[in-house]
């Protein structure tokens, strides 16, 4: 089947399909999302959740072989 674009509204997470595509109904799909209006989230809690889940991903860390030094260095730069 080739690709079909329609525009929907997401409600409470789910995403309608149109009538006009039953015949997709059980099917196996691959879903690409574009939003018009990707604004940031409101709320900080999940703002703050997001960001770590970023952190974690990246693994911005990994190259620290010495955390405890790491930090102490940190530490002393931002008062000197």
């Amino acid at each position: 089947m080739n690709g079909i674009e329609f525009e929907a509204r997401v409600k409470n997470g789910i995403i309608k399909i149109p009538d006009q595509y039953k015949e997709l109904e059980n099917a196996s799909l691959k879903i690409k999302i574009q939003s018009y209006h990707l604004s940031p989230p409101k709320n900080k809690r999940l703002r703050l959740k997001q960001l770590l889940s970023e952190i974690q991903q990246k693994n911005i860390f990994k190259s620290i072989t010495y955390p405890e030094t790491w930090q102490r260095k940190v530490r002393n730069d931002f008062y000197n």
